[in-house]
């Protein structure tokens, strides 16, 4: 049965030319119910093997929310009964592959965001392969589960690490604080007709051969940090791109923030923690005995140790 054939509860499909689009449709604020994300996963999983269709929009039908995240109700009610098994199966499965299931469809995906996009609804949008941000009205945009003491799984996290500047990444998952859609700090384009906006894009991708497109979604990596790294390039203070608060006074600005965290459960803290840097943890139980080779040749060769020792004498000078 074809996607426009199906009865959908929770999404209202359409199709025109070759663009799918997908309308969240779960008042009162698009929270990511078992239903809703069965929904998602679903529909994208036929998108990504229907051949008539080229790329998908994903939109809210609601006024004021693109979507709020994961039903707390729903994590709430899990938490009670206390059932491990049932939320393993709804964390790590189904809102797991239902939040990120733009990011495994083969098809380019454009959102639309006219609404609220919190914490799983972010997760959504920055799944998805273009982001057209609407200007008509501000609205809120953030990662609240923090604020509960509610962890992310390490696939959110992956998932804001690299989607997001890593500093602004942590800041939203330790932090909890949500920003206006005027000042959230992620390239794309905006519009006061965002829908327009993503449609505009997705016919510019599917006019090209797709599979040039599934190459580059799959190897896509921010390179950010490599251009510190291989550069090598000192900047202002005033210019250095990290999201961090600023103020003249930058230990009560420290204090602030240690107040506010402190207030909140430690364990969603620790765990966020673990998971943010547990790639660089890794590396500590790594066999590393050729890193330890190369340092070593590195440091003591001759061209690196005239540049080192020319260092010295200026800094003598």
């Amino acid at each position: 049965m074809s996607l426009l054939q199906q009865h959908w509860k929770t999404l209202s499909i359409s199709l025109t030319d070759t663009i799918l689009t997908i309308s969240m449709n779960r008042p009162k604020a698009n929270a990511m119910s078992p239903e809703l994300l069965n929904e998602l996963i679903h529909a994208f999983n036929q998108a990504s093997n229907d051949n008539k269709i080229k790329g998908v929009l994903l939109r809210s039908n609601l006024s004021s929310t693109f979507s709020a995240g994961a039903d707390l109700s729903t994590v709430y009610n899990l938490s009670i009964a206390r059932q491990r098994a049932v939320i393993d199966n709804f964390v790590f499965e189904t809102l797991s592959r239902g939040m990120t299931a733009p990011l495994h469809c083969s098809k380019p995906v454009a959102c639309s965001l006219d609404g609220h996009t919190i914490a799983g609804g972010l997760m959504l949008a920055l799944s998805c392969d273009y982001i057209a941000m609407g200007t008509r009205k501000p609205f809120r945009i953030g990662i609240t589960g923090p604020i509960v003491g509610i962890p992310y799984p390490l696939k959110a996290v992956k998932l804001v690490q690299h989607q997001l500047e890593p500093q602004l990444g942590y800041r939203f998952l330790v932090d909890a604080n949500l920003v206006s859609s005027n000042d959230f700090p992620i390239r794309c384009e905006r519009s006061e007709t965002p829908d327009d906006l993503a449609r505009k894009w997705l016919k510019m991708i599917s006019e090209r051969p797709l599979k040039g497109f599934q190459i580059t979604k799959q190897k896509w990596w921010s390179d950010l940090g490599y251009r510190f790294l291989v550069d090598a390039n000192l900047v202002s203070s005033n210019d250095f791109p990290i999201r961090c608060e600023r103020s003249e006074t930058p230990d009560d600005l420290a204090r602030k923030w240690l107040k506010m965290i402190s207030e909140r459960p430690l364990k969603g803290f620790q765990i966020t923690k673990q998971k943010w840097w547990s790639d660089v943890i890794e590396l500590d139980s790594k066999d590393n005995e050729k890193e330890k080779q190369e340092y070593f040749e590195a440091v003591t060769s001759d061209e690196c140790m005239q540049a080192m020792k020319k260092a010295l004498n200026k800094d003598t000078k």
